[in-house]
């Protein structure tokens, strides 16, 4: 008998969470992962100050900040996914983040 094992890749695992994610974020949390992906050159300077300067409120930083990683794929989402489970793990447990382990092939030297 087959056993099937069925997992979301990290385009998919990160729509499941946004709306959730959207309304729990915290700013430093926005700041924290931002600064990841800029130096990793997942962002580029200009989507960083969209993120930064666009809006004043908490959620549309974290909207903004989703649907552009979303854009650049399944790398990108696992990333950023990563990325919250290390800065924020409540959220992660919270939210059931299931990407891999958030030190696993990360150098952020």
């Amino acid at each position: 008998m087959a056993v099937f094992h069925f997992e979301l890749d990290s385009v998919d695992e990160l729509r499941r969470v946004q709306p959730q994610l959207i309304q729990r974020c915290t700013k430093p949390l926005i700041k924290g992962v931002v600064d990841v992906l800029q130096h990793l050159r997942i962002l580029n300077d200009a989507e960083v100050e969209s993120i930064n300067e666009g809006s004043d409120l908490r959620a549309d930083k974290c909207r903004l900040l989703i649907d552009t990683v979303i854009k650049k794929g399944d790398y990108s989402c696992n990333v950023l996914l990563r990325e919250i489970k290390r800065q924020d793990p409540t959220l992660s447990e919270y939210l059931g983040i299931t990407v891999a382990d958030p030190t696993s092939n990360m150098d952020l030297k």
